[in-house]
C-alpha cells in the first residue's frame, strides 16, 4: 500500500488496514494514527446488551478487531523503538566510560587546591581567633579599669592608695589600637579613687578621734558605776537588816492571825453543816411533795388521754357503720332499680355478700 502523505483524506478502510501500522518507521504513521483514534471512538462507541445472543456477539466482535489493531501497534512501535534503544544503551555505555576516568582525574587536581584553600582557611580563622582574643582581652582589662570604682567602696584607704599607685604606674601600651581609650579610662578611674581615697582617708581619722573619744566616755562611766554600786550595795545591805526584822514580825503575827482564822473557820463550818442539814430535809421534802403531784398529773393526764382515744374509735366506728349502710343501700338501689332484681330477694343476697358468702365477691368500704 502507498504511503499517506500529511494533507490527504483518509479513508476509513485505509485507517482499519493493519498493513498501513506495519512499516519499520513507526513516526511515519502518526498522520493516520492521530486520525484513527476519534474514528476508532466513534466506530466502537456503543457497547451491546451482553445479555443477547447477538449483541454478546457483537462485542465480542468489536473486542477481536481492537485487539488485533492495539497488538499491531505495539509490534510496530517495539520494531521502530528497537534501533533507538540500542543506540542508547551504546551512548549510555560510552558515557560511563569517559564519567569513570575523567572524575578521578579531576578530583586529583581539586584534591591538591582544596587542601591549599583549607590550609589557608585555617590560618584566616586562626589569626582572626587570636586578634579577637587580643581585642577581648584588651576590652576586659579597660572594663576591670572602669570597674574598679565600684570595687574600691568596700576597700580601706591604704588598699584604695595602692590601686591609685598601680593605676599611674600603668602606662596603657597593652592597649595597642586602643590605648587612647585605655588612657582615658585610666585618668577618670584614678580621678574617681583619688577622691574615694581622700574621703575614706578622713573618715578613718574621724572614725579613729570618735572611738578614743568613746573609750575616755566608757572608762569614766565605768567608774561613775562602780561608785554607784558599792552605794547602793550599802544601802541594799541596810535595806536587808531592816527587812529582816520586819518579816520575823510579820510570821509571828500570820501566825497568831492563822490561829485565830482556824478558829473562826471551825466554827463557821459546823453552823454550815447544821445550815446544810436542815436545807437538805426542806428540799427532800420538797421533792417529795412535786413528786406526789407530778404522779397525780400524770394519773390525770393518761385517764384524759384514755377517754380521747375511746372517743375517737367511736367516732370511727360509728363513721364505718354509717359508710357500710351507705354502700349496702346503694348496692340495693343499683340490684333493684338498673338489675331488676326482686327487692324481697335483694336484701338477703347483700347481706350474703356482706357475710363473705361468695369468694369471688366482696364489698370495699
Amino acid at each position: 500500500m502507498a504511503e499517506i502523505l500529511e494533507g490527504e483524506i483518509i479513508e476509513e478502510s485505509q485507517i482499519l488496514d493493519l498493513e498501513v501500522i506495519k512499516k519499520d518507521d513507526f513516526l511515519a504513521n502518526r498522520l493516520i494514527l492521530e486520525k484513527a483514534m476519534p474514528l476508532l471512538e466513534e466506530k466502537y462507541a456503543e457497547v451491546h446488551d451482553a445479555n443477547t445472543k447477538e449483541g454478546y456477539a457483537k462485542n465480542k466482535a468489536s473486542a477481536k478487531e481492537l485487539q488485533k489493531i492495539r497488538t499491531a501497534v505495539d509490534a510496530a512501535h517495539k520494531k521502530s523503538k528497537a534501533p533507538y534503544l540500542e543506540k542508547g544503551r551504546q551512548v549510555d555505555s560510552l558515557k560511563n566510560l569517559c564519567l569513570k576516568t575523567i572524575p578521578m582525574l579531576e578530583a586529583k587536581f581539586k584534591e591538591a587546591n582544596r587542601m591549599v584553600d583549607d590550609r589557608k582557611a585555617e590560618e584566616i580563622a586562626t589569626a582572626a581567633r587570636i586578634e579577637n582574643e587580643r581585642v577581648q582581652t584588651i576590652l576586659s582589662r579597660m572594663a576591670a579599669t572602669q570597674q574598679l570604682p565600684p570595687k574600691c567602696m568596700s576597700m580601706t584607704f591604704e588598699e584604695v592608695g595602692k590601686q591609685v599607685d598601680i593605676l599611674k604606674a600603668d602606662d596603657c601600651e597593652w592597649a595597642d589600637e586602643h590605648r587612647m581609650d585605655a588612657v582615658q579610662h585610666t585618668k577618670t578611674a584614678i580621678e574617681t579613687l583619688t577622691g574615694v581615697y581622700h574621703f575614706k582617708k578622713e573618715k578613718a581619722e574621724g572614725e579613729a578621734l570618735m572611738l578614743a573619744k568613746k573609750a575616755i566616755e566608757e572608762a569614766e562611766r565605768a567608774e561613775a558605776e562602780r561608785q554607784e554600786k558599792i552605794k547602793q550595795d550599802k544601802i541594799a545591805k541596810d535595806n536587808k537588816e531592816k527587812q529582816d526584822k520586819l518579816d520575823a514580825e510579820r510570821v509571828a503575827f500570820e501566825a497568831e492571825k492563822a490561829a485565830s482564822a482556824k478558829k473562826l473557820q471551825d466554827e463557821q463550818d459546823k453552823i454550815d453543816a447544821q445550815k446544810k442539814a436542815e436545807a437538805d430535809r426542806k428540799a427532800k421534802e420538797e421533792a417529795d411533795k412535786l413528786e406526789a403531784e407530778r404522779l397525780i398529773q400524770v394519773k390525770e393526764s393518761r385517764e384524759a388521754h384514755a377517754k380521747e382515744v375511746k372517743a375517737r374509735e367511736k367516732a370511727i366506728l360509728e363513721k364505718d357503720e354509717k359508710r357500710r349502710v351507705d354502700v349496702e343501700n346503694n348496692l340495693m338501689n343499683i340490684l333493684i332499680v338498673e338489675r331488676g332484681f326482686d327487692k324481697k330477694k335483694v336484701g338477703q343476697l347483700v347481706r350474703d355478700i356482706v357475710d363473705g358468702e361468695f369468694s369471688l365477691l366482696s364489698i370495699v368500704y
